[in-house]
């Protein structure tokens, strides 16, 4: 890989994958389970996974010039590292399916509600398989486009549109049971953190400019707590907890008037929106890393017959294998789909502690 990826950019796809997951996925699924409370599971788990980005910027700098597919074959083996490689493959896989699915059912709700689910999701995945063929390095370029046009949508959204903050909102109504809150907290920790691990396969050798590394990793994932952090305390405390439970719009437009309303509901959309450019990234992105890992385990490149094969895969999974819209949180609130990701990001923890070991035992036996 040619050496024109710079951490900036990098910084800003964390951004980027920190705010689409949130938009679309963890926060609806907050709302469920902990509704006002969900700022206490949000920074919680946001501190939790600052910690975990840490953990993974640390395991980067020993990998240097080496990526995950490389080093899972190195520590464990041929067989058991390809088959490691795989289960990554698969992670990279979901994710992409994922995403492609929320932010196709959003763009159908909000714009196009009689337009074909497939056809749209067909484009979609077009639209991104194009950009893993241009190349790693044009997906980073366009980041920073997107970057621009997220940004400025927040910009607008919020400076331009003042909101009077009721301070009692701020107030837990600990309403939940501690289980359901500890429900939200791993469930966004694993969701919002589980993605990160596509750092694992851009070492700082691959990078034009790594000096600034960890600060520009940082800076994109506390930007993007920031925003996000925004629209959580606008949603919640804004117009309170009626709108999380009941959207009973007859009420709130008494006690807020129409246009206080208006622009809660809107806020989610307006930023998903914003946020929809960011997710076609995202995609290609994770679909560059399945194809990296397929030639890493198999030994085949990507061509055209693979990638048709990937599309029709993706399409068929993304449009009939999610729920729908109606069942999609009590699937997300399975106890199976909050702790199975949770359980992989015990992967980045194990191979620090491996690495360190083989470290201290090179040394000792140096000595």
């Amino acid at each position: 890989m040619k050496k024109q990826i710079s951490s900036r950019q990098l910084g800003i796809m964390v951004f980027i994958y920190m705010l689409v997951m949130n938009a679309e996925i963890s926060i609806r699924i907050m709302t469920k389970l902990v509704k006002q409370d969900m700022w206490i599971s949000f920074l919680i788990s946001r501190t939790l996974g600052f910690l975990m980005l840490l953990l993974i910027i640390r395991i980067v700098k020993k990998l240097k010039d080496r990526t995950i597919f490389h080093v899972n074959v190195e520590i464990a083996g041929k067989y058991i590292g390809n088959f490691i490689n795989l289960l990554f493959v698969g992670i990279f896989y979901f994710l992409a399916a994922l995403i492609i699915y929320q932010y196709i059912d959003m763009i159908i709700i909000n714009f196009m509600f009689s337009s074909s689910k497939l056809t749209l999701t067909i484009l979609f995945i077009i639209v991104a398989l194009y950009g893993v063929f241009q190349g790693v390095e044009a997906l980073f370029r366009a980041s920073e486009i997107v970057f621009v046009v997220i940004l400025v949508t927040y910009i607008i959204l919020f400076p331009t549109n003042p909101r009077e903050i009721d301070l009692l909102n701020f107030l837990p109504i600990f309403n939940n049971e501690i289980q359901d809150l500890a429900k939200a907290t791993l469930f966004d920790f694993s969701y919002s953190c589980i993605g990160l691990i596509f750092l694992l396969a851009f070492p700082t050798s691959v990078l034009s400019k790594d000096s600034n590394y960890e600060k520009n990793l940082i800076a994109g994932y506390l930007f993007a707590f920031i925003l996000t952090g925004l629209v959580i305390f606008t949603q919640v405390y804004g117009i309170g907890p009626l709108l999380l439970a009941k959207y009973n719009f007859p009420i709130l437009i008494s006690t807020h008037g129409a246009i206080e309303v208006y622009f809660i509901e809107r806020l989610g959309f307006i930023s998903n929106f914003s946020e929809f450019w960011g997710s076609i990234l995202l995609v290609a992105l994770f679909l560059h890393l399945f194809f990296e890992g397929i030639e890493n385990v198999f030994r085949v490149k990507k061509n055209i017959f693979i990638a048709l094969a990937l599309a029709a895969s993706l399409a068929y999974v993304s449009v009939n294998t999610f729920p729908s819209s109606i069942d999609f949180n009590n699937f997300f609130t399975n106890q199976l789909v909050i702790y199975l990701p949770l359980i992989i990001l015990i992967y980045p923890i194990l191979l620090s502690l491996t690495l360190d070991i083989r470290a201290l035992t090179k040394n000792t036996k140096k000595r």
